[in-house]
């Protein structure tokens, strides 16, 4: 009888061990970098718009809420907090605004060099001239870059100059185009 009650007890300690190692295992995981950083945000008619940036390579993209960069998913966003949640391989990252690297200026970045200034200003006037187009022929006054830019569309490919980012754009009748490079300049066009 005395025999029966010790290996009664004795049967949870493996399961204990087993829930103690899940638990760190866990741990570990929650813990972990994600490889990439949160480098802001924007909001417009569209809703929000969160940039990320790829630590290894250094590549940034905009994305919205479900879209996919470097294997990372974008999940939610707590605005009040500036937290983005996005995952990858069924883990879950948050991640914090990167503040570090934004700095006090007294004035505007200077004018980028005139060479560069002509292409960008070359890339707008093409988008502007295709959105025009696409207005005229589909009746409407508002465009996105997707509905432009492409193999059979209006424009075959945009190439930036200095880092600027032409996708994601949004086009309207009679509105100013705006990008920034890299270096901070903005370069607009008014069709």
């Amino acid at each position: 009888m005395a025999g029966n009650d010790s290996h009664e007890q004795a049967a949870p300690f493996p399961a204990v061990v087993f829930t103690v190692g899940l638990f760190v295992l866990g741990a570990r995981l929650s813990g972990a970098e994600a490889g990439v950083e949160f480098t802001g945000f924007f909001r417009d008619d569209q809703g929000l718009t969160f940039a990320l940036r790829e630590k290894a390579s250094g590549n940034t993209k905009l994305l919205s809420a479900g879209q996919e960069f470097a294997g990372y998913q974008v999940r939610s966003f707590d605005e009040k907090e500036g937290i983005l949640t996005v995952s990858r391989d069924r883990v879950d990252y948050r991640l914090t605004l990167v503040l570090s690297k934004i700095k006090q200026v007294d004035s505007p970045p200077p004018e980028p060099p005139p060479e560069i200034k002509q292409k960008i200003l070359n890339n707008l006037r093409q988008l502007s001239a295709a959105a025009d187009q696409y207005f005229l022929e589909n009746g409407v006054s508002k465009a996105n870059y997707d509905a432009l830019v492409g193999p059979t569309k209006y424009v075959k490919r945009i190439d930036p100059v200095a880092g600027e980012q032409y996708q994601g754009m949004q086009f309207e009748q009679g509105k100013e185009l705006k990008v920034t490079t890299e270096q901070g300049h903005v370069v607009s066009y008014r069709p």
